[in-house]
């Protein structure tokens, strides 16, 4: 209802003109990154190998993902010159990340 509505207005004013993503501005968003990797990692069964990182979104998620990609098939199946298959509409981050 209305409360939420103000409580939210008021939260985003706030914070609208920060970018979290500074740990060293917002300490605990560090924290609540590896909480929330550490909470995936366990609902996915991984063990000590595994790891992550949380990112902005759009672009970077797509780079990220793409190297990812592109790093297991080069350690798992010896792939040196990966390809993207893709319609041409796809997001731009893809040309980047190729």
């Amino acid at each position: 209802g209305s409360d939420l509505i103000d409580f939210l207005s008021k939260v985003y004013g706030l914070f609208c003109v920060s970018n979290p993503m500074h740990p060293e501005l917002f300490p605990y968003v560090r924290k609540m990154e590896g909480e929330i990797i550490s909470m995936l990692i366990n609902i996915f069964h991984g063990d000590s190998n595994c790891c992550g990182t949380i990112s902005s979104g759009g672009t970077e998620s797509i780079l990220l993902a793409c190297k990812s990609y592109r790093d297991r098939g080069r350690d798992l199946h010896n792939i040196s010159q990966p390809e993207i298959v893709a319609p041409t509409t796809i997001h731009a981050a893809f040309h980047k990340a190729a």
